[in-house]
């Protein structure tokens, strides 16, 4: 089960591509957020974000296309 925060935090990053502006956008840190994202992926056992490295920001999974 996802919380209401939490799939606000997963739209906020799909939609904006970005873990920064994602956190951002919903006026929360971008540590809070990755932790929520984080948590939601260990409790589903699924990637829901791949982390691209450099200033590359994120990319969605089809996980999360699914999900959302």
């Amino acid at each position: 089960m996802i919380t209401s925060s939490e799939y606000a935090s997963l739209k906020a990053i799909a939609e904006e591509g970005s873990i920064n502006q994602g956190a951002r956008t919903l006026g929360i840190s971008v540590y809070k957020l990755r932790q929520r994202t984080a948590l939601v992926e260990a409790r589903l056992g699924i990637a829901l974000i791949d982390h691209v490295r450099g200033r590359g920001g994120v990319r969605v999974t089809d996980n999360l296309d699914d999900l959302l």
